[in-house]
């Protein structure tokens, strides 16, 4: 956490991790949306994609 997250309420640290996560899958999405344009038969969702996210975020991935 930044020295300014240790003057926050715990409503306002939750709320930047909000906006950067959302900010970060936004931009995730686009490079989704890229690589299946590149690659349409590959057969990716973004329910797929957003799992491989989730293990790879929670080291659950044997590949990460």
């Amino acid at each position: 956490m930044s020295d300014t997250g240790k003057h926050m309420r715990g409503d306002e640290i939750l709320l930047i991790a909000e906006i950067k996560a959302a900010s970060a899958i936004r931009e995730a999405f686009d490079s989704l949306g890229i690589y299946r344009e590149r690659f349409p038969n590959a057969g990716i969702t973004r329910d797929d994609f957003l799992e491989r996210i989730e293990r790879r975020a929670t080291n659950q991935d044997d590949a990460a």
